[in-house]
């Protein structure tokens, strides 16, 4: 059972400088932006708070299936709906 005070979390989070500059760059459409070295559920944190201050819809790569749902599952906790689309593995072929 998840514990932490989610709102209190992601007020922390979204505070930050680097946190804010994000959050600035993705209200002005400058894209794409490379979050590669931030951790997953802090990717998720910054993204569920883009998509619902502003109902935009934002596509998130990530490298596996497991890391697809546990993003969604850190989005879902923050009050974001998301969907996953599986890996097509040699559907495409």
């Amino acid at each position: 059972m998840n514990t932490l005070p989610l709102p209190s979390y992601a007020q922390r989070i979204l505070s930050h400088g680097a946190s804010r500059a994000v959050m600035e760059a993705l209200s002005e459409d400058r894209f794409p932006i490379d979050c590669s070295e931030l951790e997953a559920p802090c990717a998720a944190v910054l993204i569920a708070a883009a998509a619902l201050k502003s109902e935009k819809r934002f596509l998130v790569i990530v490298p596996s299936d497991a890391e697809a749902e546990a993003f969604a599952s850190d989005c879902a906790a923050m009050g974001a709906s998301s969907m996953v689309f599986p890996w097509w593995k040699t559907a495409a072929y």
